[in-house]
């Protein structure tokens, strides 16, 4: 005998879009950032040579390595966030609505019920977020305190968007 669904059961309709979701996430992302990366560091020697050096230099044999050692691989993560600036995993805009009275963006008033949203391709290629926009360069999310890159506008770059709709894996 079928019983009915229970108080806060997910409908079989609810389940299967949530898991579509949740596939479609974790895939496109992960293959145009990985596809990205393999490009642009194998495009540039220099890059190559120290992202290998951070990795051979980090266990004696390639058994060795693990989570642990690669997460506190700094270079490595200097690559990977520079590819995702330069292939932001979002096409297009994530669209919200302004809520209550209004709200004020960018210094310009925005009435309520007006959908707005911030195109991330635009926002880390401009000149006015980060220098050498258009420029494969890891070394911007390194010692980000100082020399060349001390103006690049680091909190421009939210790759799993921002607030409380950001990407769940970025929890």
């Amino acid at each position: 005998m079928k019983q009915g669904k229970q108080e806060g059961e997910a409908s079989q309709l609810q389940v299967i879009k949530n898991a579509t979701s949740l596939i479609t996430a974790g895939t496109e992302t992960t293959v145009s950032l990985m596809c990205g990366a393999v490009y642009h560091i194998l495009s540039n020697p220099p890059v190559l040579l120290s992202l290998c050096q951070e990795i051979r230099g980090a266990a004696d044999n390639a058994s060795d390595l693990n989570l642990e050692l690669i997460y506190g691989m700094k270079y490595l993560r200097a690559c990977l966030d520079e590819t995702m600036r330069m292939y932001p995993s979002i096409v297009g805009t994530l669209p919200r609505v302004v809520d209550g009275d209004g709200a004020y963006i960018c210094d310009q008033f925005v009435p309520p019920n007006t959908v707005v949203g911030v195109n991330q391709w635009a926002t880390y290629r401009s000149n006015k977020n980060f220098i050498y926009p258009d420029e494969f360069r890891p070394d911007r999310w390194l010692n980000v305190e100082e020399g060349e890159y001390i103006g690049d506008r680091r909190k421009a770059f939210q790759p799993f968007g921002y607030g409380p709709r950001k990407c769940i894996a970025n929890e």
